[in-house]
């Protein structure tokens, strides 16, 4: 038998989505809050730099950092994804494995499903898991492997497959991302 999912407080992202609920199989929701913990580190690095406003930015943690995600297109609200995923967690959380990530978004009536992982392999042996729980689950998906915070880096930077440890952002971009995440 599977381990149990355990869901933390809802909460709305600033500037690039709706609501979002946290989510890990450790009860005290621990593998959670170290993801946190370093997405807190990686994103202070990322605004230090930007608030300098010109040069090259070093992506330090980002550049490493990778989540296999499932849009679960039509499913309504976080509510109803949240249910999926509590209604199917057996098939979703083998035995052998530990998930923590969030599940939200829903500003077109999609809910993404994000996975936190440590390693690129990790995050694809993940997506493949996801592939296999979506097509049992939901006829409408799209399962990807994202890098860093897509929305922030990405706009940055542009498309994941073109990045480098350090380069130079789009600058015309900066105040919207900073202006997006309340900084």
């Amino acid at each position: 038998m599977a381990r149990k999912l355990y869901f933390g407080r809802e909460w709305k992202e600033r500037g690039y989505g709706g609501l979002w609920v946290p989510f890990d199989s450790d009860p005290g929701l621990a593998n959670l809050d170290r993801f946190s913990e370093d997405c807190g580190i990686c994103l202070a690095n990322l605004y230090r730099q930007l608030l300098k406003g010109s040069g090259t930015i070093d992506m330090g943690p980002a550049f490493h950092c990778y989540k296999p995600a499932v849009v679960l297109r039509g499913v309504g609200t976080h509510t109803d994804a949240r249910s999926l995923l509590g209604r199917t967690q057996d098939e979703f959380l083998p035995e052998s494995s530990h998930a923590c990530g969030k599940i939200g978004g829903g500003v077109d009536g999609s809910q993404a499903l994000l996975l936190y992982r440590r390693t690129r392999d990790a995050a694809l042996r993940m997506g493949d898991e996801l592939v296999r729980w979506a097509e049992r689950q939901w006829p409408n998906y799209d399962v990807s492997v994202a890098r860093a915070c897509k929305n922030m880096h990405g706009v940055l930077f542009g498309t994941d497959g073109e990045w480098k440890q350090v380069m130079e952002p789009d600058w015309t971009k900066a105040k919207e991302v900073i202006e997006a995440t309340g900084v």
